[in-house]
């Protein structure tokens, strides 16, 4: 499953918690970022948006198809407001600190990604919500 609605400032996806699913999303969200003209910014906000809807599909729905991820791109004003949820549950967020692992680590850069990327990196209280912000023009 793989469902798009959009609107004049927002972007609404929801898809089966698969990889393939991720590039789909991506795709999409690429397009709408040009047609609202994010520019320079593109690059950065893809680059979180594929962290986030990545962890929301392995760690999040486990890989599990007959799960859903929600995700959202809303243009409020000059900033980008990106929302990831799945039906996980959720992580404890609180007083973690994103922290660059290893070179020699396959996983975890994830959040340190984020924040780099993105101007606020937050988390609803279960953990199973993301939201990104990044100022794009």
């Amino acid at each position: 499953m793989f469902a798009v609605t959009e609107t004049l400032g927002g972007l609404h996806v929801s898809f089966s918690a698969t990889l393939e699913n991720v590039d789909k999303a991506a795709d999409t969200a690429k397009r709408f970022l040009s047609r609202v003209d994010a520019g320079e910014h593109t690059f950065d906000v893809i680059l979180a948006l594929r962290e986030g809807l990545t962890n929301a599909v392995v760690e999040g729905s486990d890989l599990d198809a007959d799960k859903t991820v929600f995700c959202s791109l809303v243009l409020d004003g000059d900033t980008l407001v990106v929302e990831i949820e799945d039906g996980g549950y959720g992580f404890d967020w609180h007083g973690r600190v994103p922290e660059v692992p290893s070179p020699h680590s396959e996983s975890g850069r994830g959040l340190a990604i984020m924040n780099r990327y993105c101007d606020t990196v937050a988390y609803n209280d279960k953990g199973n919500k993301l939201i990104l912000k990044r100022r794009i023009r």
